[in-house]
């Protein structure tokens, strides 16, 4: 806002107010902020989630970056991260977020975490939510038996069970 007056005319009189209020309205659109999906192996150690400003402020912008349970739960199968994230006035694009990823040899599913924006400053959300999902990277091992005849009046029979373990993952097991 700039106030103006008028102190001089040339050929020509000043009447009423000489003065006035000069308002520029900023309507430039705000910065949206985006977390995005992710797709990792569960040995690479630390994910780097991308959260990504896009559009320019001349403050400071800020938003909340943390990770919700879903079926990958913490601390078992990753540490939780609750972080607030900083641009400066005229900084834009995007920063990683390290989430540290527990490799456990357990053969499970492939399982998914979610990462969540909210709280921003200065900022609109765009994609709020995102899922960090860890694939599982585990050897398969198998059960298998040989086909077996006996009399039905042999009395008992021993059936053989075989444990298909090619990677040697060394685990106790129990049939």
């Amino acid at each position: 806002t700039l106030e103006l007056y008028l102190t001089q005319g040339r050929n020509a009189g000043l009447a009423g107010v000489p003065q006035g209020i000069l308002t520029i309205q900023d309507n430039d659109a705000r910065p949206v902020i985006d977390v995005a999906d992710l797709v990792i192996d569960e040995s690479v150690g630390i994910a780097q989630v991308a959260v990504t400003m896009t559009g320019f402020s001349e403050s400071t912008v800020t938003v909340l970056f943390d990770t919700i349970d879903q079926s990958a739960t913490a601390p078992a199968d990753y540490n939780a991260v609750s972080q607030t994230l900083t641009w400066l006035p005229g900084e834009t694009g995007t920063q990683l977020v390290s989430v540290v990823i527990n490799e456990d040899v357990l053969n499970e599913p492939d399982e998914q975490l979610q990462t969540r924006l909210q709280t921003s400053v200065n900022a609109d959300l765009g994609v709020a939510l995102g899922t960090l999902t860890i694939t599982d990277n585990d050897p398969v091992f198998s059960f298998f038996v040989f086909d077996l005849s006996v009399n039905e009046n042999a009395g008992t029979a021993d059936v053989q069970v075989f444990f298909n373990d090619t990677n040697n993952i060394g685990s106790p097991v129990s049939v």
